[in-house]
């Protein structure tokens, strides 16, 4: 199932709902939520990408994706954050 939600609050609506395979964030720092979303996916077991011009904090984790990025290289970093898609 893919859910594309445009606010972190909506995002929090549908985990509610589904759990996702992996999930996208762009960056959402400046919405209150963006941590409590993060935090969720990662408990959940949900593998992130994060996608963002800026770079990650010390001992985060996740995969990153530094904007501007062609979609193959968005694509690239889902791949390998799913499970069982490793070499």
């Amino acid at each position: 199932m893919t859910a594309v939600v445009h606010s972190c609050k909506a995002a929090l609506d549908t985990l509610t709902k589904i759990t996702p395979a992996a999930a996208v964030l762009d960056t959402f720092e400046r919405d209150p939520l963006w941590g409590t979303l993060k935090e969720r996916l990662e408990a959940t077991g949900v593998p992130v990408v994060v996608h963002s011009g800026y770079p990650p904090k010390p001992g985060e984790p996740g995969e990153h994706v530094f904007k501007p990025a062609k979609p193959g290289a968005v694509v690239s970093a889902i791949l390998r954050v799913l499970p069982g898609s490793g070499p």
